[in-house]
């Protein structure tokens, strides 16, 4: 227990002066749920807090007048009674979370172009400078688009190109704040009286778990629901409609709320980018995460002929069933290079519908590892077709192209 005892303290020391880390702070919520004599221990350390801080507030004189002890006895009573609901609030607070004294990270940045800003408190912050979002922070995207990750649970935002919203959390619940632009959700499902709510100038949408695009522009919001439900409700008024999967509402100050079916939006379903992956390692070269176009690939400097090609998708892979990828390759003499997986099955025109999705395949136990192609010097022309589903079926996302070159 001494061990454990002086890990706490120094976690607790750090917690209380603002310098704990996202994984310190969970871990010190974990230690205080587990172990009854660490909260014990903590309750205590409160209590003593809080009296000597009363303590200093009531300016004690040096010299005791004894005949004012009745006095002085109900005020160190009344200290006491202070410092033990003070230590029992704080003691609570520390169970479920630890937030009294912090401002603590709600969620990640994981991807953001250089055209992203981040505005805290009025001032200008840069992304790589950040731990990560804390509750009213303003992100603004202008060419470039932002995706972020929820602390503690797999709900994912992309926030697109030309937005801006600002992320609160009130009573434990998420809440984004859309003023411009489109947003991407995959929610994951939310506490028990605890919904996400995303507010727009015009509309507020309570989600429970589901996948959405909403979109806030000048006249109107328009949210596109493709998993689960949204209740969607115009500002202001009662009026709201229920929008399930597959359907479409738009809320505007003129024509209220129109609802309609609609298919997939397919800017959901696109390839983002691609990975050269080491098959050896099955782990992706640094220098080519993502491959860039007209990329050059120096098989010496690599140290293995055997890659695989990861197919990036947008945000969530759920929105992508399935990738046909098509190899055109050929050697410096322009004779068409024929691509084979270890199994001698060739791959220059293959379906992948499991994810990842990756140009050589992978393997049927493991579908996160990768089935090695081996790499000859030659040009390549990379093409990957996405779909809503597997097998090609679903909706058609738009193709995506990458040129590289291989050499010795």
């Amino acid at each position: 227990m001494d061990q454990k005892l002086k890990e706490f303290d120094l976690l607790f020391l750090d917690y209380k002066e603002g310098r704990i880390s996202d994984e310190d702070l969970l871990k010190l919520q974990e230690m205080l749920k587990a172990d009854e004599a660490l909260r014990q221990h903590y309750i205590r350390e409160q209590a003593l807090d809080a009296m000597l801080s009363i303590e200093e507030q009531m300016s004690l004189p040096e010299e005791i007048n004894l005949e004012n002890k009745e006095a002085l006895k109900g005020n160190f009573s009344l200290v006491y009674a202070l410092a033990a609901l003070l230590a029992i609030s704080l003691s609570l607070a520390a169970f479920y979370g630890l937030q009294t004294n912090s401002n603590p990270v709600i969620a990640h940045i994981e991807e953001a172009g250089g055209e992203v800003q981040i505005i805290r408190n009025g001032k200008q912050l840069k992304v790589d400078e950040l731990e990560g979002i804390l509750a009213g922070d303003k992100i603004i995207t202008l060419k470039s688009g932002a995706s972020l990750s929820y602390v503690n649970e797999s709900t994912t935002i992309l926030l697109k190109e030309n937005s801006e919203a600002v992320f609160e959390t009130k009573d434990g619940a998420k809440e984004i704040y859309l003023n411009t632009g489109d947003i991407i959700c995959d929610v994951d499902k939310q506490p028990l009286g605890k919904p996400m709510k995303i507010f727009t100038p015009h509309a507020e949408a309570t989600v429970l778990g589901t996948q959405l695009l909403l979109s806030a522009g000048k006249e109107n919001s328009r949210l596109h629901v493709n998993e689960g439900a949204v209740n969607f409700k115009r500002k202001g008024t009662n009026e709201s409609f229920e929008t399930r999967a597959g359907w479409s509402s738009r809320i505007s100050k003129k024509a209220g709320i129109k609802s309609f079916k609609h298919t997939l939006d397919k800017s959901l379903i696109a390839i983002k980018n691609f990975t050269l992956i080491n098959a050896d390692t099955n782990q992706p070269f640094p220098q080519f995460d993502p491959i860039p176009q007209n990329a050059v690939v120096k098989l010496s400097e690599l140290g293995t002929s055997n890659l695989n090609m990861l197919a990036n998708v947008d945000l969530n892979p759920r929105y992508v069933g399935g990738v046909r990828f098509v190899m055109d390759a050929r050697t410096p003499e322009g004779k068409k290079i024929k691509i084979y997986d270890p199994r001698g099955r060739q791959r220059n025109n293959c379906v992948e519908g499991i994810f990842p999705f990756m140009y050589g395949g992978d393997t049927d136990d493991e579908p996160v590892k990768a089935r090695s192609w081996k790499a000859v010097p030659g040009t390549y022309n990379l093409r990957a077709i996405p779909f809503g589903e597997k097998e090609e079926m679903g909706a058609l996302g738009k193709p995506t192209s990458l040129n590289f070159k291989i050499i010795q």
